[in-house]
């Protein structure tokens, strides 16, 4: 359930500016802050919970080339890179990942 929980937090920060404003007005200097913060919002997992869900979502990434990144970091990447969609998903912490292959940046 805890995991669910950190999908959940995720997923509320993409659509919910509020809770991104106040996220980026929190400013945590850490992943325990981080889940502090999510458990105050109501989303409760702990620090190793998280880790967890992040190598989860490493394994499912790739090493950009040079101009994938440029891209991505210009924020220009219309499509996945990976299957061509154009069903990308744009985190909160400046990641992407594709909805479809589920594709994504390695976010740390």
């Amino acid at each position: 359930m805890s995991k669910e929980n950190v999908k959940r937090f995720q997923d509320e920060l993409i659509k919910n500016e509020a809770l991104k404003k106040e996220l980026k007005d929190f400013n945590p200097s850490s992943k325990e802050d981080l889940v502090s913060f999510a458990g105050e919002k109501g989303f409760i997992f702990t620090v190793d919970e998280f880790k967890e869900m992040q190598q989860v979502t490493k394994k499912e990434t790739e090493i950009l080339s040079d101009d994938k990144l440029a891209q991505v970091s210009a924020g220009a990447l219309e499509r996945c890179p990976n299957c061509g969609s154009s069903n990308l998903l744009r985190l909160v912490w400046g990641d992407i990942k594709c909805r479809d292959c589920k594709w994504s940046t390695v976010f740390g």
